[in-house]
């Protein structure tokens, strides 16, 4: 899982943490995160324990982790996250940043917008960058997928979001179907008034049982 960060700038990441079904897990016990960090050319060093521990958001499986500025000095930071649950493996890309779209069907991406997408065989995982901070976006569309990487139709689709870490709320407006499993939904400028957006998505009553999608949402001024 890859996030997009302003160098040397502490900042908040949001991600799940998975059980061995690929389901987000609530309450997982003894974290341990650790980081390292390089750049092109040069091997990582050795991991080392980050500053602060992963925090639950509610109960549901959706953990945040506070990084220091010292933690994101480097052009790539890479984290593990153990736990009594799948260790999770995230990379913070201080790098540039370029415009980059690996995901199809896009609507209204500017040039500011950068989407990665993983994870099609557990629960679909995406971070996605440079929205504008407390500014509205509508139509951005997510898909809805089974553990099988299967897309899901006709599902009725809740959407939270947790925002700076705090507790999950439902979002301002709700998901619509737009076709072939993928749907829509409008952020409201409340919605992206965070720094960091944690966003979730659960379905019920379509053509399969979906997992949830959680992406991560980063700011910009």
């Amino acid at each position: 899982m890859e996030f997009r960060r302003e160098k040397n700038k502490a900042t908040v990441i949001t991600f799940p943490i998975l059980d061995s079904l690929g389901d987000p897990l609530p309450g997982a016990t003894s974290p341990d995160s650790e980081i390292t960090g390089f750049s092109d050319g040069a091997a990582p060093s050795s991991f080392a324990d980050c500053t602060n521990e992963i925090s639950e958001i509610d109960s549901e499986g959706i953990y945040s982790l506070s990084l220091t500025a010292g933690e994101t000095n480097n052009d790539y930071n890479y984290i593990q996250v153990k736990s009594s649950g799948k260790t999770q493996h995230l990379i913070i890309n201080t790098k540039g940043r370029s415009a980059e779209i690996s995901i199809s069907g896009m609507v209204d991406v500017t040039q500011d917008q950068l989407i990665t997408v993983s994870g099609y065989t557990d629960t679909l995982e995406a971070a996605i960058y440079a929205f504008q901070k407390n500014t509205a976006f509508s139509n951005f569309p997510f898909p809805m997928i089974t553990a099988s990487g299967v897309l899901v139709t006709g599902a009725t689709v809740t959407t939270e979001l947790t925002k700076d870490g705090a507790s999950f709320g439902a979002s301002d407006n709700s998901a619509t179907e737009i076709g072939s499993g993928w749907y829509g939904i409008d952020f409201s400028a409340d919605d992206l008034n965070a720094d960091a957006v944690g966003f979730k998505a659960t379905g019920t009553g379509g053509s399969q049982i979906p997992n949830p999608t959680n992406f991560t949402i980063k700011t910009q001024p």
